[in-house]
């Protein structure tokens, strides 16, 4: 469901020539967000390039590109790329953060007022550094500190996601 609201938040931003970009730690843990980009971005008229692994829409000329970021370095192929939207997903399970702040050098505005959306899950290998790095203490408060940058933390709870407990009522007894 993570990868949905992403897509919902790219959407929200969507305006002609949009460029987005949904960063995985590896390659093969995007399949299943190919998948949903199938589902949820050909209805609005995107159209699936297989060999680079990016969604354009011929309409307006908006773009989202689908990436791996397994090293810090992986970054250093986008310097100089503009964005309007990058999200990151399950930010947790990377090592560190060098790569995510590198990236946020290519957001553009194009218009726009640019977003970084990051997703985690609890429990991965920095989930003790985004607690610390975000100052996760209160949910749905918004702060922005001193360089302009917002951040909200919205938890995402089994309860909240109706479609699974309606399809595995057993998950939790199984995590």
């Amino acid at each position: 469901c993570e990868i949905f609201y992403f897509l919902n938040q790219y959407l929200y931003v969507l305006k002609g020539n949009t460029s987005g970009v949904i960063f995985r730690r590896t390659y093969s843990e995007l399949e299943d967000i190919i998948v949903k980009c199938q589902e949820f971005l050909e209805p609005f008229g995107f159209k699936r390039n297989k060999g680079d692994e990016t969604y354009r829409n011929p309409k307006d000329g908006a773009f989202l590109k689908l990436r791996y970021l397994e090293s810090d370095s992986d970054a250093d192929r986008y310097q100089g790329h503009g964005y309007s939207w990058i999200g990151i997903d399950e930010c947790g399970n990377f090592k560190s953060f060098l790569g995510v702040d590198k990236l946020k050098a290519t957001l553009r505005g194009f218009g726009i007022r640019p977003r970084l959306v990051l997703s985690a899950n609890p429990g991965g290998r920095s989930h003790e550094i985004l607690k610390a790095r975000f100052r996760v203490k209160e949910p749905y408060r918004i702060i922005t500190d001193d360089e302009g940058w917002s951040r909200v933390y919205i938890p995402s709870l089994f309860k909240d996601n109706l479609a699974l407990v309606k399809k595995d009522p057993d998950y939790l007894t199984r995590a």
